[in-house]
């Protein structure tokens, strides 16, 4: 395990609001295990829900995102062209998520230091479609 230090922007569009981004400045720590790349980080973002932790494991052109906190938990799949069901626990209920990954790029090199940025639709089980834009910067 070795300390990295972390810059997360997402970016958030509807068809029915401006976009909404959200920057992190996190430290963390990197790990292999496996042929997967793993990051683990707290997501001080989730202040208002509690706090929180996310896992980030890279496989190849596969990048699964993992965030647990006292009140909400969430775990969803990238892939570029595929599409992945997944559900965000929240203190009200359960929602079914569809993930549709239009881009993804992976730079990271074998230190785990590099960058990965995805494109993604995300549509709720009420039928509320975003459009995302995430980069990850890893130090």
């Amino acid at each position: 395990m070795k300390d990295v230090k972390m810059k997360v922007i997402g970016i958030q569009k509807t068809d029915h609001s401006d976009s909404e981004k959200i920057e992190l400045f996190t430290e963390g720590i990197f790990y292999k295990k496996d042929e997967s790349y793993c990051y683990e980080y707290e997501d001080t973002k989730l202040a208002d829900e509690g706090g929180g932790k996310t896992k980030l494991i890279l496989e190849g052109d596969v990048l699964t995102m993992e965030k647990s906190g006292s009140l909400s938990a969430s775990n969803m799949t990238f892939q570029k062209g595929k599409k992945h069901k997944s559900t965000y626990l929240t203190p009200y209920g359960q929602l079914n998520l569809e993930v549709l990954t239009t881009k993804f790029k992976s730079e990271v090199e074998e230190d785990g230091k590099g960058n990965i940025d995805l494109e993604y639709t995300l549509k709720l089980s009420g039928g509320e479609k975003t459009i995302n834009n995430l980069h990850i910067e890893i130090n």
